[in-house]
């Protein structure tokens, strides 16, 4: 999935009541966390860096999840 895919998607979510910081926080992991992606890095910079970027992928989709909850 890449943004510009999910975001009718996530257009159609809000209407029905899906709140932004949720919206946010798929926008942010739909865009760098899709398998294509994740395989390029594990084969690029090994498991290690591969792991610690899925984990940071998720910590920003959790941070911008609250935030996005907060502020809206």
């Amino acid at each position: 999935m890449c943004a510009s895919g999910v975001t009718p998607l996530l257009a159609v979510l809000v209407h029905k009541g899906l709140g932004p910081g949720a919206v946010l926080a798929f926008l942010v992991m739909a865009a760098a966390g899709n398998l294509r992606v994740l395989r390029l890095v594990l084969n690029l910079h090994g498991t290690e860096f591969a792991a610690r970027y899925g984990a940071l992928l998720f910590a920003l989709a959790l941070f911008v999840g609250a935030l996005g909850s907060f502020v809206w």
